[in-house]
């Protein structure tokens, strides 16, 4: 088997790179982005940066929990905050040191 760089990055892309009349636009991302959703990025910690991706209600709740903080369940529709949305800019103090 063989492949290339351009063979994977292709693959991996393809969604981006794929258009057809009434097709939903592509997730605006960039050089600098830290991730497409609340529960799918990148958080800067306190000695460096820890990913999150979480795409069910129940994961979100173990988030939540984590976090300390189960009300954020109620308070924000986690899994559909967007990137910069209220969430992030809530929790972005609570990340402890990844060890």
């Amino acid at each position: 088997m063989a492949t290339s760089l351009t063979a994977q990055s292709a693959m991996f892309q393809s969604g981006e790179l794929t258009r057809w009349p009434g097709a939903p636009p592509g997730p605006k991302g960039g050089r600098d982005c830290v991730g497409l959703a609340a529960l799918d990025r990148f958080y800067r910690c306190a000695d460096g940066w820890i990913t999150l991706t979480c795409r069910t209600p129940e994961r979100a709740a173990a988030v939540a929990e984590a976090l300390n903080h189960p009300e954020w369940l109620d308070a924000y529709d986690m899994l559909a905050q967007p990137r910069d949305g209220r969430w992030p800019a809530r929790s972005g103090g609570l990340w402890p040191p990844w060890r």
